[in-house]
């Protein structure tokens, strides 16, 4: 039985772009303090994870959620957060990135 990891971080400095670098099969957080920038995930079929990011910055921005290589978002090919408190829990098929929850 594999036991999930939870790592969660904290996005502070403005513009940001986060490039994935964790474990497969960790459980990971992005809280994003700043209003701007791009995570961009890694690919579906190596990380088999939970991904879950949450824009609680006030300020007008957004935050773009990009998918490794040709793999998509629900079929998309970003997935964006332009509101605060806005989240998205986005899964792995094994082939391209889910979205379970969103508001």
């Amino acid at each position: 039985m594999a036991y999930n990891l939870r790592k969660v971080f904290t996005i502070t400095t403005s513009p940001f772009n986060v490039n994935f670098d964790h474990d497969r099969y960790d459980e990971v957080i992005f809280l994003a303090n700043e209003a701007s920038g791009t995570i961009n995930l890694p690919s579906a079929v190596a990380f088999q994870a939970a991904i879950f990011i949450k824009k609680v910055a006030a300020a007008a921005g957004t935050i773009t959620i990009a998918p490794f290589g040709s793999e998509t978002i629900d079929g998309a090919a970003n997935f964006s957060l332009a509101a605060q408190f806005k989240f998205v829990h986005l899964v792995s098929d094994n082939a391209n990135w889910q979205i379970f929850a969103s508001n």
